[in-house]
């Protein structure tokens, strides 16, 4: 930090807010008035953001956000369904009178981002996985209905595979073998017919006769 910066700092530091502060625990909350709290972790299984809901899902004038992606059995999946109550981490059975609500702001791609991405690099298979199970058999259904009138060539499998199942995939390709050694120099001819190998090394389709076996594969 140079000088300059250092100076301006010692009259007003950017990075200290009049309405804005960092609360470490619920121990340092004063709840005495109208505030607005980003806490975490967002699906509420525990921690502060659990604490505070408790703490507050009782009262009307109260509201949570629940701002990113939940998965089915956490407490932010469970109260976007609108139960009446909520078990509470000690047991006890809470009523849930605030307002919930569900924002995303979530990083990842929507479908119309992954549907042109899909369009763009036209793979012969899509494979969705680390989703929930639901989600993807909606993008699934949804990339299949796209896609179903595409020719034959330009098809595409979706395959939304359970956890550990395994998948099996089928490309079409051109294959070339390359003639090395003795076999491309001189061509065989009726005449001259020799033995040849096809030698599958390192990836490569080779033909060469059988006395430059040890020298392709060396």
């Amino acid at each position: 930090m140079n000088e300059r910066i250092r100076r301006q700092i010692s009259d007003r530091n950017p990075f200290v807010f009049k309405h804005i502060s960092n609360l470490k625990s619920i121990d340092h909350f004063e709840d005495i008035g109208p505030s607005v709290v980003m806490a975490s972790p967002g699906m509420m299984q525990s921690g502060l953001s659990r604490e505070l809901f408790e703490t507050w899902c009782t009262d009307r004038r109260n509201g949570v956000i629940v701002a990113g992606y939940c998965v089915e059995g956490t407490l932010a999946k469970h109260i976007l369904s609108e139960p009446s109550e909520i078990v509470s981490m000690s047991g006890q059975k809470l009523p849930l009178r605030c307002s919930v609500d569900y924002i995303s702001f979530s990083a990842h791609t929507d479908y119309r981002q992954t549907s042109e991405f899909v369009r763009a690099l036209k793979p012969p298979h899509i494979v969705l996985v680390h989703g929930e199970q639901n989600e993807m058999a909606r993008l699934r259904a949804a990339l299949v209905r796209e896609y179903e009138d595409a020719p034959v060539e330009g098809r595409i499998e979706v395959h939304s595979p359970r956890n550990s199942q395994a998948v099996e995939l089928t490309f079409r390709g051109e294959k070339m073998a390359k003639v090395v050694g003795r076999l491309a120099v001189d061509r065989p001819t009726t005449a001259n017919q020799q033995v040849t190998l096809v030698v599958v090394y390192l990836y490569c389709v080779l033909l060469c006769v059988v006395c430059m076996l040890s020298f392709v594969t060396r």
